[in-house]
């Protein structure tokens, strides 16, 4: 029991750092071709050679940009895990549109409330799709309780799958998910 124990710790803390170092942009770097004159100390800028366009892969597709939020509000009835710590977390994907796939996640800690939790997981999306008015989306909805000691061990998890129908540019979506853990 005391290896499984130490395996499901690893594997906590690996997905830890791993969420932890996705989340690290490093800052970009930028430098102005030109020279600095000695005698001077006259910077001089000049161009090193014509720019020349990379091709972006979102704006070759083809379709209507679809600017909208799938809200989930989520809350997490907790039977039998007093003192603990509650993460939501929502991914969802396109389907039946011809340009191809795409995926939004995102999660958030929950709030205690009353004998459980409380999530309010914002997902704000841009899709250009082929067909708006008949896609669907597939939504994941997580909850996953953990214990507030260190070691952090994963008491349970519970998911739920949503098929959604695709909300119009500029709208707000508004989705209630109910856990009972």
């Amino acid at each position: 029991m005391k290896l499984l124990q130490a395996f499901l710790v690893c594997l906590c803390l690996l997905g830890a750092t791993q969420l932890a170092f996705s989340q690290v942009k490093e800052p970009a770097v930028h430098t102005i071709p030109g020279f600095l004159d000695p005698t001077t100390g006259n910077f001089t800028t000049r161009i090193a050679h014509a720019p020349t366009a990379t091709g972006d892969a979102q704006a070759e597709v083809t379709g209507t940009s679809v600017f909208f939020r799938e809200t989930f509000q989520i809350s997490i009835v907790n039977y039998d895990q007093p003192g603990t710590t509650a993460v939501c977390s929502v991914s969802m994907s396109s389907y039946d549109d011809s340009n191809g796939f795409y995926e939004d996640d995102a999660t958030v800690p929950a709030t205690p409330s009353g004998s459980g939790f409380s999530c309010n997981v914002p997902l704000l999306t841009l899709w250009t799709l082929q067909t708006p008015a008949t896609d669907m989306i597939s939504a994941s909805v997580t909850v996953t309780i953990y214990s507030q000691t260190t070691p952090v061990p994963i008491y349970r998890s519970s998911s739920q799958s949503l098929t959604l129908a695709q909300p119009g540019n500029t709208q707000t979506a508004v989705n209630t998910v109910k856990f009972q853990i």
